[in-house]
């Protein structure tokens, strides 16, 4: 029997121990993890971009070959996801994902006697692109988070190898080689692409994440993880300890967390569960090391009427406990508070409530600064608190507090509790909720990092359990990669609690969901350029302009050559008539444009000199002629790209040029003889145009088109301390409906480049395809003006009489009608015959809000009156806190843009006074 109840009470102890709940937990739903795709996908899209790929050989059918200088030029962005899949594990998969790689070759081919050998350049294009790499979740000992790559699997779809340069059936030997040999490379490095950012990147950085964090000057947060995270086909949940200790002791609280409320929904990223014992373990370290101390004097207490003086005429301690009034006159009572037990925090559904135990100590401090004692108080306390939110601050206020006393030892004989509780009940009501109400309406911000905001924020109280409901919001840092440790910010009020870091193991599991991605990159420009095919069209047109100026000047090289006994030469040639028929510039794929153009017509006239010779018989002559070229066409490539720099690149691909029907026409005699090498002249003419036709477009490309974007700047001075930074994000893209650029659109200041700490929204999509070009302007670039403005006090405005056009007496001090002196008489009287200033600076950076239709500004700032005395003295006057929101609506005419506000709100409060209460309705 005995040892049934031993094993038993075993299997309860080890129940009980392997069924620890957390004080903290983290769920990410399926949202969260598509946003930590996007983030993903654009890390890889930049990491492939940047590969190089090793120089290839082999040989094949009498063929050696080499491959060298492999260049992935274009890269296009796969449909991909992560699934979740089961215990600890997800699954990232990408398809249609296409590539492109440009080369050089080299070959020799020996058949028998026979040996030659070529080279020239090799485009690769891959389709429909694939890749599947399993991701394994775990915790190392100390409770960090742990990522390894499973296994990974790619497959390079359908490939097509072009050569560029002639004998193609000899490169067509060796074509299906290369192909196979570049794909597996390709496998191979795509996987260890993705292996190498997860096992690498995203566990160093896993690696070095602290498990606890101190807050303040004592205490510290355990937030190590207490198992892997686990994964289920709907969210992945960590569960973290979640326990505050005292900094130089480490011994846990003597309580056990209770169960969390479960979450049910999941139409947020993330979703974070604070029990009630995180709270529960802070008060109770708090408590056990004595800084529950809280002193209540006469400096504390707002109201005019002191209630702890021991003397008065109204109502005060000392009237309200005799004795103290007759031991102590002329003296003021001291309310000496500590905690007798810890507090604890109960949180129900929709409710926070705080119940607390203490002793309270009176002491009379006499005008000689001397301090006895009186009697102490046992205290029982209890305090309902309704907590709201705004953005993404959690604000507080007392709903109700009740405390209920009982003197416990005195020192000036028999207290009169009923009085006691009378004055605690005011202490209450005057003292400490205002003072509670304070602290809960400057609030409680909620963490973010450098680089990760929450974002959409909301939260509810369940049974134990506090619930955080948010969105997450990247926002990128491309100069370097900022702290990741979440920061919470308390305000300066909180005496033990002046800056909190916490918590690094927040963003330690989003980091291992979103796979290392919190070092990429925005993929939202602030600033869009698009341009329909009706823009491309123009474009056209002034490139065949340009071309036509270009051709008429082209020199042609003088021709010989010989046949049927004629030697002949052709010098002198100039391109007399140049008409480009039908032109157009077509939008393609990726970033590439084509440009063809058909029926040109050309004429050259030249000088001719010919040699005949058949046996005895010797003639020459020379003359001028006519070579008229109709239905002549060409086509080129174009692809567009960015520099590191962030500068437009342009470079044309391979160009094919068709010289159509030529007709000669000889002035001179003999035409039998001219027409012996007629034939010769057209096909070489017609060679000559030919190629100084495509070497004409692609140096017009690649020197004219190309330098001039080369010297492009991407950042311009907007007056003298901003500038726009408006460089390419990535290559132009191209759809066959219209070319987009995506660039930067920030505002910055010029001797200080440190970017906003916000990212740009994403912006509508242009619908219209009717104008050539359209630009989209996020509220990011106006947002960040004012950021940049306010940080660095430009925001500053004094307005005075002057500034005023039409009744420049409403600032006077002294007038027969309406002014300032009148409406504000307090200033009328102290200042007669004076002027008002108003000296108006921001308190926080405006918003500008666009939506449909509309356009909108918030801004916050302090306004601060002066009297300008005649003597040209200053006096400060008050403070008002203003508070404004402003629509404008926005019209266009005469190519300006023309703007008018219809609705303007301004809410105000007088802040600080030197010259008393003021009328606020004023």
């Amino acid at each position: 029997m005995w040892l049934f109840v031993s094993v038993h009470v075993l299997c309860v102890l080890f129940s009980t121990i392997l069924a620890t709940n957390p004080g903290f937990r983290l769920r990410i739903t399926e949202d969260g993890l598509n946003y930590a795709n996007q983030v993903a996908v654009d890390l890889v899209t930049k990491k492939v971009k940047t590969t190089k790929l090793p120089d290839q050989s082999g040989d094949g059918k009498n063929v050696k070959y080499s491959l060298t200088n492999l260049d992935i030029r274009n890269f296009q962005p796969p449909r991909s996801s992560i699934t979740l899949a089961s215990e600890s594990d997800l699954q990232w998969k990408a398809t249609n994902l296409a590539l492109e790689i440009d080369g050089k070759f080299h070959y020799k081919y020996k058949k028998g006697f026979i040996r030659f050998s070529g080279g020239g350049s090799v485009n690769v294009k891959f389709s429909d692109i694939s890749f599947s790499v399993g991701v394994n979740l775990g915790t190392d000992g100390s409770g960090k988070p742990t990522i390894k790559a499973g296994k990974c699997s790619c497959d390079s779809g359908p490939v097509k190898v072009k050569f560029r340069g002639g004998l193609a059936w000899i490169y067509n030997l060796f074509s299906g080689k290369v192909g196979k040999i570049i794909a597996s490379q390709f496998q191979s490095k795509m996987c260890g692409i993705i292996q190498d950012l997860i096992d690498k990147n995203a566990q160093e950085s896993l690696s070095t994440i602290k498990v606890e964090v101190q807050l303040g000057e004592f205490l510290t947060l355990d937030y190590r993880l207490l198992a892997a995270p686990t994964v289920t086909s709907e969210y992945i949940e960590a569960d973290l300890k979640g326990e505050i200790f005292w900094k130089s002791d480490k011994s846990e609280a003597p309580f056990a967390p209770p169960a969390m409320a479960t979450v049910t929904d999941n139409k947020k990223m993330v979703y974070i569960t604070l029990s009630e014992y995180i709270f529960n373990t802070m008060t109770y370290q708090a408590h056990k090391h004595n800084i529950l101390v809280f002193n209540l004097t006469s400096q504390n207490i707002k109201s005019k009427d002191d209630a702890l003086n021991t003397t008065c005429t109204e109502i005060c301690i000392g009237k309200l406990i005799p004795q103290i009034g007759k031991s102590f006159p002329n003296s003021q009572v001291e309310l000496h508070m500590k905690s007798s037990k810890p507090p604890v925090t109960r949180i129900t559904d929709g409710n926070l409530g705080v119940a607390a135990q203490g002793d309270i100590d009176l002491y009379a401090r006499k005008p000689d600064k001397t301090l006895h004692h009186l009697f102490q108080i046992a205290g029982t306390g209890s305090i309902a608190v309704t907590l709201t939110i705004n953005e993404t601050v959690i604000h507080g206020s007392v709903e109700d507090m009740k405390i209920k006393l009982n003197v416990s030892k005195s020192s000036i004989g028999p207290v009169n509790e009923k009085a006691l509780q009378f004055l605690v009940d005011s202490a209450i009501k005057t003292t400490i909720t205002p003072m509670l109400n304070d602290l809960g309406t400057k609030g409680f911000p909620m963490p973010s990092t450098d680089n990760l905001k929450l974002n959409q924020f909301d939260f509810k109280l369940l049974q134990n359990t506090m619930l955080i409901e948010t969105n997450l919001k990247y926002i990128p840092e491309p100069t370097k990669i900022k702290s990741t440790v979440l920061k919470f910010i308390p305000r300066a009020q909180y005496k033990y609690f002046q800056r909190v870091n916490l918590s690094k193991m927040l963003q330690a599991i989003i980091l291992t969901c979103i796979l290392f991605a919190t070092c990429i990159n925005s993929t939202n420009p602030g600033l869009r350029l698009h341009i329909t095919q009706n823009g491309i069209n123009y474009a056209n047109t002034v490139a065949v302009d340009l071309i036509s100026k270009t051709v008429l000047s082209a020199r042609i090289p003088d021709q010989s050559g010989s046949g049927h006994h004629v030697e002949y030469n052709i010098y002198g040639m100039v391109i007399k008539n140049f008409q480009l028929g039908t032109s157009s510039i077509k939008l393609s794929s990726g970033s590439d444009l084509k440009w063809t153009t058909a029926n040109i017509v050309l004429e050259i006239d030249g000088n001719f000199h010919y040699k005949y010779r058949w046996h005895f018989i010797k003639i020459s002559d020379h003359g001028r002629f006519t070579v008229q070229f109709s239905g002549m066409s060409f086509s080129v490539g174009i692809n567009t790209g960015v520099d590191g720099n962030g500068r437009p690149t342009i470079k044309s691909a391979q160009c094919a040029c068709n010289s159509g029907h030529v007709k000669f026409k000889f002035h001179g005699g003999r035409a039998w003889i001219y027409n012996t090498f007629a034939g010769k002249v057209s096909k070489a003419i017609s060679k000559q145009f030919q190629e100084k036709m495509c070497g004409i477009v692609q140096n017009l490309i690649n020197n004219n088109a190309q330098k001039s974007l080369s010297t492009m700047k991407v950042q311009v001075k907007l007056g003298k301390v901003l500038t726009l930074d408006y460089r390419l994000m990535s290559a132009p893209k191209a759809t066959p409906q219209y070319m987009e650029a995506s660039l930067k659109g920030e505002i910055l200041w010029t001797s200080d480049k440190t970017e906003a700490p916000f990212a740009p929204q994403s912006m509508a999509p242009i619908t219209d395809s009717k104008r050539m070009v359209y630009i989209t302007l996020s509220d990011y670039v106006f947002n960040t003006m004012f950021y940049q403005a306010h940080k660095h006090n430009m925001l500053v405005f004094n307005l005075t009489s002057k500034n005023i056009k039409d009744k420049k007496d409403i600032l006077n001090t002294t007038c027969s009608g309406l002014c300032i002196g009148k409406f504000i008489p307090q200033i009328g009287k102290a200042f007669p015959n004076s002027t008002v200033e108003l000296h108006m600076l921001s308190t926080k950076p405006p918003v500008t809000n666009i939506t449909v239709g509309a356009l909108g500004v918030r801004a916050e700032g302090n306004i601060t009156l002066f009297a300008r005395k005649s003597d040209k003295s200053l006096h400060y006057l008050f403070t008002i806190y203003a508070k404004a929101s402003i629509k404008v609506n926005l019209s266009m005419a005469n190519e300006m843009i023309h703007g008018k506000l219809y609705d303007t709100k301004i809410q105000t409060k007088v802040t600080d006074s030197a010259i008393g209460a003021i009328n606020v309705s004023i």
